[in-house]
């Protein structure tokens, strides 16, 4: 460190953070068997036949709020 350079002591000055954390994350998406109406645990990637029916069609639809929580978590 040079000689003359103020380093200010912990708590003196206001710091924004540059990249906030985001929080934890919102499902927004909901899958669903459209045989039987099965949900399974992971809506990113589904199973290629449903365990209950053995149906290989799935729905996938929009959870209801999430879409306004998701915004309202990048809101200022």
């Amino acid at each position: 460190m040079a000689i003359g350079v103020h380093v200010p002591a912990d708590g003196q000055f206001l710091t924004l953070e540059s990249h906030p954390s985001a929080g934890k994350p919102v499902s927004m998406f909901v899958l669903q068997c459209h045989a039987c109406g099965y949900e399974p645990d992971d809506c990113v990637r589904p199973p290629r036949l449903c365990p209950k029916c053995h149906s290989q069609s799935w729905d996938r639809f929009a959870r209801p709020g999430s879409i306004l929580a998701n915004a309202q978590k990048y809101s200022i």
